[in-house]
Order: C-alpha cells, then structure tokens, then sequence
C-alpha cells in the first residue's frame, strides 16, 4: 500500500549529486565573497560593480543549484495517487527509460465498467437506468449508468457507457464483464417464450391458443425481447392456454387435450 506522492523507487542520479556538491561548494565561497565585498563597501573601499559582481555570482550559483535539486527530484519515481502496487518491473542496477513501465499501481476504489452500445438504442440509454453487471462465476451486481457517450463510433456504430462498481464488488481491473440494461419498465405484461411464435406465409406472427378445447390460431403482435422471451403486445388476454409442446404439428380446429 502507498500513498499519493510517496516515492516508491529512485534512479541513480549519482553524477548529478556531485556536480550539485561542486555547486554547494561554490556557493559558500561566493557567499563568503560577498560578505567581504560588502563589509568593504560600507568602508568606502572598492567599487560598485565589484559587489554587484558578487552577488550576481551568488544568486546565479542558487538558481543552478535550484536547477539541479529538481532534477535530482525528477529521479524519485512517485506515486501520482494512492493505491497497491501489484508489481514491480524495474531491477535495481537496471536501466531505465520514459516509455518503460516501472510498476503497476492500481486503485481498486472507484472501479467502473465501460461499454459499447448499439446506436439502436440512442434515446433510450440515459444515465440513471438500472444496470445489472454480469461476470462469469461472479454473482450479478446491480447499478446505474453514470455517463452516456455523446459520440457514435462509425466503424461499429456504437457509443459507450460507464457503470460504476459498487465499492467491495471485487470487480478487477481489465476483467470482462456484460451489461444486462433494464430499458423498459412495465407494471403488467403478457410474455411468451420466443419459440411458441410462429409466422405464416405473408410473415405475420401467430399462436395456437386452447378453446373448448380445440386449437385455435391467434394472431398476435409482438414487442421487444429478452432472455428468449418475447413481449405480447396485442392478441391475447391474460389466462389465455397456449399450446407449448407440438405446436408446431397442430391444425386449427383439431381437438386437443390438456396434458397435466
């Protein structure tokens, strides 16, 4: 575990160390010199330009020295927030370079899952609307859509989503995961599995119903899917039998009989 700032490794900034000694050196003689100049300033003795010669040499010396303790600071490698490092690249005695990893640091406070979205659904993706998060051998998270895309890619046609991850779900970064959005709510609904929907010839959908115990067809007109089943928007009543098993076989009017 490591804070934010903390310093978790340092380069060899040896040759620069020493040139920054030299410069410490310098200065304390430069200081000296200065306060020689100036002692004999206030004594009338010397000119002008000589003390504005020292002390233009002392500050110049701290600007340098200024200069090389931030590079020397460049040398630490700081954690930019806090979190767990999870694993360290670098070998000590090793070299070291801006594109090369040097560890890997995660945060696993704020995790989220990003997603793609079919343009089919723009409009009614909006940011609140429940999300169950779905991980293979994980039980399902419930949340909500924090931010909607704005863009649509046009290679796939799709915008993205984030779902933020209740703290402590154990979600990992780089882990997939499927989103299973609830885009519409209704109080009461008649739904059927999708295979009990037939077509007829000028593709119109359709279902064999029991009445007085005959097969009859029943038209019906269907909505949006889910899970395999299918929304029934017009054509049956709730009650209604509908024959599952051979429907497929039955010829309207043919007595049929109810198998318990």
């Amino acid at each position: 575990m490591v804070r934010k700032g903390q310093t978790i490794m340092e380069l060899d900034n040896e040759a620069v160390a020493r040139n920054q000694d030299e410069l410490n050196t310098r200065l304390e003689l430069a200081k000296d010199v200065l306060g020689r100049q100036e002692r004999l300033w206030d004594q009338g003795i010397g000119t002008e330009v000589q003390l504005l010669e020292a002390r233009t040499n002392v500050k110049a010396l701290e600007e340098s020295i200024a200069a090389f303790s931030e590079q020397v600071d460049f040398g630490k490698v700081k954690a930019p927030f806090a979190g767990t490092i999870d694993r360290i690249f670098a070998k000590e005695g090793g070299m070291a370079s801006p594109m090369q990893p040097v560890a890997r640091l995660l945060d696993l406070t704020d995790m989220y899952v990003r997603s793609k979205v079919s343009d089919h659904y723009v409009g009614k993706v909006e940011p609140g609307q429940r999300v169950d998060i779905i991980m293979e051998g994980r039980d399902t998270i419930t949340s909500e859509i924090d931010r909607v895309g704005q863009y649509i890619e046009p290679a796939n046609r799709t915008f993205e989503i984030v779902v933020p991850a209740p703290e402590n779900s154990g979600i990992l970064p780089n882990e997939f995961a499927a989103l299973r959005i609830n885009d519409m709510h209704l109080d009461s609904a008649i739904s059927l599995p999708s295979g009990l929907i037939l077509q007829d010839r000028q593709g119109r959908d359709f279902v064999y119903v029991i009445e007085g115990g005959k097969a009859v067809r029943k038209a019906v007109r269907i909505g949006q899917s889910s899970n395999d089943r299918v929304l029934i928007l017009e054509g049956l009543s709730p009650g209604t039998s509908v024959i599952s098993r051979g429907a497929g076989q039955v010829v309207e009017g043919e007595a049929v009989q109810i198998m318990r």
